[in-house]
């Protein structure tokens, strides 16, 4: 496998989170951004070369991006699916579902619900 995947919560200054949000989603490594609740506003994934530098990465570009406050990185090994086994490099991979599961936040995020705080702002 020649990419790997980067998992890294961002969290955001009050405010701030869909413009965080909208800077990431341009990033040219093809993000995946979900709004979260919980200890962190967004959930961020990204395909990276196996040998680009993480640390360089999330501290360079993720971290000085404005608005954002916090980060914490999750370096993923191995990707497991019910249906696939052992993931390729291929489609399956890029989707953080499987991952992701235990958390009902992201699941909302996932399944397209917004907690009714948000709908309010959005008028929804």
């Amino acid at each position: 496998m020649d990419k790997r995947n980067l998992i890294v919560m961002v969290k955001c200054e009050i405010g701030r989170t869909y413009d965080v949000a909208a800077e990431i989603a341009d990033l040219p490594e093809g993000p995946i951004v979900y709004s979260t609740s919980g200890d962190y506003d967004l959930f961020t994934m990204f395909r990276l070369e196996n040998n680009d530098d993480i640390g360089h990465y999330v501290c360079e570009i993720i971290q000085k991006i404005d608005g954002v406050r916090d980060t914490n990185t999750i370096v993923c090994f191995n990707p497991f699916t019910k249906d696939r086994g052992i993931c390729g490099d291929d489609a399956v991979c890029n989707d953080p579902a499987p991952f992701i599961r235990a958390s009902p936040g992201i699941r909302a995020a996932l399944e397209g619900r917004l907690h009714p705080a948000v709908r309010a702002v959005q008028g929804t």
